[in-house]
């Protein structure tokens, strides 16, 4: 239990006032001294206290009588008391601190194991002090779901296999206002998307629709035709139809959607002919049980029911059926007496609402709810956003959680609206200082992430997949907000943009900073458009050292800004499969807005440069107006300079298209790099101001209609390899030296006579503090400081070394007359332990132009490719045959190749392996580390799984790290379940590792695990690891020092392996290589 040892100020002036009465008290007034005194000892000890809906009665005799490892009330005396209703518990708690007879703050709350469905708001929810925040949490790390639905159980078989069930009322709140169906705990308002699903369907008529799926190939004719599957639109409702026709040339299905003839499934306003259908299941599982088609409506009575159509045929009751009962899950709400601060909410799980599964409003300034922390959750199935704040909010953070599935967006902040327009001043934000950090946002209907009229925020180290698959909402996006930081984020997969900052007009977006985000394949399944980066009436905004693969039209698209910066950015494989609209790699215009309001619209002094594009657009730079003024002033000032536009189309190219509505004479063009090897043509368009001609020129007579574009060049830029994506430079590239120089960006980070043009910087010799390692460095950790494991001089160091003072054989330091190893006080004497061996020292790392025919410092070949197997490595180092044995090496490979299922009634999950026995597998965190998602979860009897002989419980997948909750160390898992203590910090960055990728797990499950030798040097990986040297791209798997080559992607997937877990690691690091005569073999639990 914690204590804490001071006294709040009220409680030290009481008793500063009792002592000096006490003299005069008489006895009657002494015995309140004494309960005084008595008070403020127990108003600064933090408590215990349980919520626990499996109780048939509180435990609240003396102290508390509840015995959490029974979860029972017992006779004596166990100082926790415990409630079976959270809403009674917490309301005793907030009661209690504000009666001065607990502390105020401090406490610990467990929720035990359950279901919950109580209506919680901050009514209830008793708030701490600074330095004290009160906690609610699940009990070590067991499963509780405080949801919003509720049950039904009666169900009315209607005829033409359709069953309904009544929509009830509680409390005065009508199920049927809240838009939610949940079988099994899956929703059924929003699509359920197979993971191999890459078409879409497309509309040839309201009645009559198809869609392209070869997978359909495997299948015979008798299962194609007349099978039932499930249609729908932007995720809001569903239809049943059935397959009539099937072409196994073309793979087109067509389908014809269905109404019931009684209309319980009838939808109440019918597509239109340009809407798009959705598939929802794999062709594969159309017919399994248990898939149902559902609508809501109001029969002749007026009584409101929810109607459903099993495909099977089979009665809905053999299932968990829910639907939305309240608004939210959670509600925090302010009045005048009520508002909540510094209070902690720890892995719990909000579910089941017919709106936002936790919503935060402040009403007034006044009335703010702050210091929030909200932790580990996992927010899912609710009908609206999964998190949402409102109003006057200050230190709200939402951090390590998992929200998906949810119908709108996955976390959305807001503050007040503010008409204050441009230049809002600090003190008119009323939301402020706030974070979203490490979080997982999976599969929710629109943004991941939403900000709007928000200032000091943080968004951090998130990962957004397969949210707003179908329309144009992105992944994350902020709104009229200021002073916003946004790093390290990784999108993958999402329907809209990757990032859109978006202004109202007046109210815009400014001092923003993004970085190190990495965005791919934006606009995935989508039929429309979108842009990678998108600022919109935003300003004063700096993006920088992103990458963005993939977008589905623009790269990047700036319009009604001022005075943003985006340098150093890479756009690559820009794409456009919309033929009706061309777009480009660059869009910069003035407003995409139909209102012009004086000058808000402009785009004025913006910069763009030092970026990479590529990928098979057909314009690459495209400066227009959406809005027309007068003279063509609204886009000026702008510099686009020092990029590379390397198009990989073969049909016409136009790299730079100026548009007559803008005079491109005040804006500058300049120092840039355009080419197009493959394409047909290749011209590029200039239109004078106000001039409607076509203005399609060469690239010289370009250069000279336009004067713009004087120094740029029309060549291959010699990147170090296209191929994979390297785009630093050849030693003879022609963006060497030839940037122009920008105030602020490049003008005292470049070699040579000047800067390079495109993203790096090209170095005749290492540069120590660039953050890359090069030939000669052991180390390159960005800066050019001691003592922080990489020193100065980019040589490996102790971080922060202890003073050589009396040099000891316990001090790590082989220092003084030592000879031996010092081996930190575990040996007897450092002269008794045997000189360390040398071993012969790694290549040198291999300089960037490898691969150009020339064998440069460093190279011990160069046969002018990066081929490995033809004598001379990809690496441009000698390389020694390897004569097989007559036996391949045989490496055994973890991937669990059975299933995972649970009982209805019990939160616990199990893996099944293909012997048919039965793992347990105790958090999400080791469920991770194996498995994408839950969609293959299947539901069992009691009986079926209690026949899966136990074999214990599933650990953490091998080649990941590990943290256990009570400690600092940190492990990295091999095989076997063997962990290996990865001793220093310097330890850990030399081999390549991440923070973030650490795996938190609960100290109990230590025990579960093996401990090997520590890792007290970085020389050598451990034995699971999946390895890639620098920017070269062949994978490796690791074992006992020898790197076993991944030879293609179909290999590595069928291994079970993820990209995420690739590391990089130093070119310097050089095991022993095997390529051949050896196969994998997969080994199931």
């Amino acid at each position: 239990m914690k204590k804490y040892y001071f006294i709040e100020d009220t409680f030290r002036n009481r008793m500063i006032v009792s002592l000096i009465t006490i003299a005069v008290l008489s006895a009657f007034n002494s015995w309140f001294l004494y309960k005084d005194q008595k008070l403020s000892q127990a108003a600064v000890t933090p408590l215990t206290f349980f919520i626990d809906n499996s109780l048939t009665a509180d435990c609240l005799v003396g102290t508390g009588n509840y015995n959490p490892s029974t979860r029972t009330c017992v006779e004596a005396n166990t100082s926790y008391k415990a409630w079976r209703s959270p809403v009674t518990g917490l309301a005793w708690i907030k009661a209690a601190q504000t009666a001065g007879s607990i502390a105020t703050g401090g406490h610990s709350i467990y929720f035990r194991a359950g279901t919950y469905r109580n209506y919680l708001t901050s009514e209830y929810l008793p708030s701490g002090v600074d330095a004290r925040n009160n906690k609610v949490e699940a009990y070590q790390n067991e499963e509780v779901i405080l949801s919003a639905a509720a049950v039904k159980t009666i169900w009315e078989e209607m005829g033409s296999g359709i069953y309904r069930t009544a929509l009830g009322e509680l409390n005065g709140v009508k199920e049927k206002d809240y838009r939610g169906v949940f079988e099994d705990g899956e929703a059924l308002y929003s699509a359920r998307y197979p993971e191999d699903y890459t078409t879409r369907l497309n509309t040839s008529s309201t009645t009559r629709e198809f869609f392209i799926d070869c997978d359909l190939n495997q299948l015979t004719d008798e299962k194609i035709l007349g099978s039932w599957f499930e249609v729908m639109n932007e995720h809001l409702w569903h239809k049943k139809a059935q397959i009539t026709a099937y072409n196994r040339g073309s793979c087109v299905a067509t389908f014809s959607t269905v109404v019931s003839e009684n209309n319980f499934l009838e939808i109440s306003s019918a597509p239109s002919v340009s809407t798009d259908y959705r598939l929802i299941d794999n062709i594969n599982l159309l017919d399994s049980p248990g898939e149902y088609f559902y609508q809501i409506t109001a029969d002749i009575t007026d009584f409101d029911y929810v109607s459903v159509w099993p495909i099977s045929g089979e009665a809905p009751q053999s299932h968990l059926w829910e639907v939305a009962a309240r608004p939210n899950a959670l509600y925090f709400y302010t009045t005048a007496t009520n508002n909540t601060h510094h209070l902690e909410l720890r892995k719990l799980s909000f579910t089941g609402s017919g709106g936002t599964g936790i919503q935060v409003k402040g009403n007034t300034e006044v009335m703010a709810n702050s210091y929030l922390i909200f932790d580990d959750l996992h927010v899912y199935n609710n009908a609206g956003s999964g998190f949402f704040t409102t109003g006057y909010n200050n230190h709200i953070i939402f951090k390590n959680s998992l929200v998906e599935n949810n119908g709108a967006i996955g976390v959305n902040y807001q503050g007040p609206y503010s008409s204050y327009g441009y230049n809002i001043v600090d003190s008119q934000y009323y939301s402020v200082n706030s974070e979203i950090a490490n979080n997982q946002f999976l599969n929710n209907v629109s943004c991941g992430s939403y900000t709007v009229y928000v200032k000091d925020l943080d968004i951090h180290e998130n990962y957004y997949e397969g949210n707003a698959l179908f329309n144009l909402n992105s992944a994350l996006s902020i709104h009229d907000s200021s002073d916003v930081e946004v790093y390290d984020n990784h999108m993958f997969q999402n329907g809209g943009n990757g990032i859109l900052l978006e202004g109202l007009r007046l109210q815009r977006v400014h001092r923003l900073h993004l970085h190190d985000n990495l965005i791919e394949e934006a606009a995935y399944l989508s039929p429309a458009w979108v842009t990678g980066i998108w600022l919109s009436d935003t300003d004063n905004t700096l993006v920088e050292n992103n990458i963005v693969h993939t977008p589905n039209g623009l790269g990047l698209h700036i319009d009604s800004g001022r005075d943003n910066v985006a340098i150093y950015n890479q756009f690559l494989d820009i794409y456009d499969n919309v033929p009706t609209v061309t777009y480009a790699a660059v869009a910069l215009e003035n407003s995409d807005g139909t209102d012009p309001n004086g000058t808000w619209a402009y785009a004025i002094n913006n910069t763009i440069a030092h970026n990479v594009f590529t990928g098979s657009f057909k314009y690459g730079l495209k400066v227009y107006e959406d809005l027309d003024d007068a003279d063509g002033t609204s886009v000026r000032d702008n510099t686009v300079a020092n990029n590379i536009f390397y198009s990989t189309s073969n049909s016409k190219v136009i790299p730079v298209s100026l548009l007559n509505d803008v005079d491109h004479s005040l804006n500058t063009y300049d120092n840039n790099i355009y080419y197009a090897p493959s394409a047909s043509e290749v011209k590029f368009v200039y239109q004078s101001f106000g001039n409607q001609a076509s203005g399609e020129y060469t690239f010289a007579n370009y250069q000279i209609q336009s004067n713009q574009d004087s120094n740029s060049l029309n060549t291959n830029p010699l990147f170090t390899n296209f191929a994979s994506n390297i785009f630093t430079l050849q030693s003879n590239s022609p963006a060497i030296d030839n940037a122009i120089l920008l105030a602020d960006i490049n003008s005292s980070s470049y070699q040579g006579s000047g800067p390079d043009i495109g993203v790096f910087e090209y170095a005749s010799g290492p540069v120590c503090g660039n953050n890359l390692i090069e030939s000669g460095e052991q180390c390159d950790d960005g800066n050019t400081t001691n003592n922080d494991g990489c020193s100065s001089s980019c040589q490996t160091e102790q971080a922060n070394p202890p003073p050589p003072v009396n040099p000891t054989c316990s001090d790590n330091l082989q220092n003084g007359n030592e000879t031996g190893i010092d081996c930190g006080g575990s040996c007897t004497s450092c002269s008794n332990n045997p000189p360390p061996v040398n071993p012969p020292p790694p290549p040198e790392d291999p300089p960037i132009a490898c691969g150009n025919n020339i064998q440069e410092q460093g190279e011990q070949c160069d046969d002018g490719n990066l081929v490995n197997n033809d004598g001379c490595s990809y690496l441009c180092q000698i390389e020694v045959e390897v004569t097989p044995t007559s036996t391949p090496t045989i490496l055994e490979i973890d991937k669990l190749q059975g299933r995972i299922v649970k009982t209805l009634l019990d939160p616990k999950v199990y893996y099944i392996n293909t012997n048919n026995q039965r793992y347990f597998i105790p958090n999400l965190n080791t469920f991770k580390s194996w498995f994408k998602n839950f969609n293959n979860l299947e539901i069992i009897t009691p009986q079926t799984l209690a026949s899966y002989e136990y074999k214990g419980r599933l650990t953490v997948k091998p080649g990941n790290l590990v943290q256990f909750k009570d400690s600092n160390k940190v492990y990295a898992v091999e095989p076997e379940k063997i962990l290996r203590w990865i001793t220093t910090g310097t330890i850990f960055k030399g081999f390549g590792y991440d923070f973030k990728k650490i795996i938190s797990l609960p100290q109990e499950d230590f025990q579960y695990y093996t401990q090997g030798e520590d890792l007290s040097t970085s020389t050598t990986h451990p034995t699971g690891q999946l390895l890639k040297h620098g920017n070269f791209a062949p994978i490796f798997y690791l074992k006992d020092n020898i790197e076993y080559w991944i030879k293609d992607e179909t290999t590595f997937l069928s291994l079970g392996f993820r990209w995420q877990d690739i590391i990089t690691i130093p070119v310097k690091y050089w095991y022993t290589r095997i390529l051949d005569n050896f196969s994998f073999r997969l080994k199931d639990r």
